[in-house]
């Protein structure tokens, strides 16, 4: 790590005198400020600001509504036996997809 050391500036002091006395001179044209008069009356105060009013909710029940529509009732479920399963067979160039009856048939 480098340690800069100070130097004395090459610049000569420069005497404050010399710009002393205009400074005086100028002061002494500015006028001084005008005084004000003590005001006798307090100062009146804003009013508070209003807060808003925060209206709560009345405590009765809200007013019953229809009940919803009833769903139909579901269908029941297609035995294991009866669903109609399928496979993919390779047929006329394509894959097609066959019912398990038509597969009994193809083979049978």
């Amino acid at each position: 790590m480098q340690r800069e050391t100070i130097t004395a500036s090459p610049f000569p002091a420069f005497p404050m005198q010399q710009i002393e006395a205009p400074l005086q001179a100028l002061r002494a044209q500015i006028p001084p400020p005008p005084q004000t008069p003590e005001p006798t009356a307090p100062p009146v105060e804003a009013p508070p600001p209003e807060e808003p009013t925060r209206e709560d909710p009345p405590n009765e029940a809200p007013p019953e509504r229809d009940p919803p529509p009833a769903k139909p009732p579901l269908e029941a479920p297609v035995p294991p036996r009866e669903r109609a399963q399928t496979r993919y067979v390779f047929a006329e160039g394509r894959w097609q997809h066959m019912e398990r009856h038509c597969i009994a048939m193809a083979l049978g």
